[in-house]
């Protein structure tokens, strides 16, 4: 039942797509789903649910994820896309719910993903124990990494 309203949400999705910018072919992107991307500026944060996949299919591309973290009440989309995605756009539609009235909205992600032009000069392997995705993702941890080497 609930795939059926999904599926009928989806058609009703006409909004306007949000472009990301680049995305870089094996290098990270994230990005943060909240409320006002929605235009939602009422109410408490925890009473909005998000559904992310492919425009026009029911589930995200293999090397892309989603997590919603109830810590910060907000979706975190992140992946990295493969070389085969190089030179491509994509659409990623997201629907969200508001728990409360069960109003429904749907934006539209969209990723051009571009390729490197250069190889990298270094690469470091790096195992990260004891951190949650979202975490990981906090911009203050991020440039403390980065500040490492």
């Amino acid at each position: 039942m609930i795939a059926k309203i999904l599926v009928l949400i989806a058609f009703l999705c006409l909004s306007e797509a949000l472009n990301l910018g680049r995305v870089y072919v094996s290098e990270l992107f994230s990005t943060k789903i909240e409320p006002q991307m929605f235009n939602w500026t009422f109410g408490r944060p925890e009473q909005f649910q998000y559904h992310p996949s492919l425009k026009g299919f029911p589930d995200l591309p293999s090397w892309m994820r989603y997590m919603y973290s109830s810590e910060y009440y907000a979706g975190y989309l992140y992946g990295t896309p493969p070389i085969s995605y190089a030179g491509r756009e994509v659409e990623i539609e997201v629907v969200g719910l508001n728990k409360l009235n069960y109003e429904t909205k749907c934006i539209t992600i969209q990723l051009s993903i571009y390729n490197k032009n250069q190889n990298p000069v270094n690469t470091v392997q790096m195992k990260i124990d004891n951190l949650n995705w979202v975490q990981l993702m906090d911009p203050g941890r991020i440039e403390n990494l980065k500040n490492i080497f």
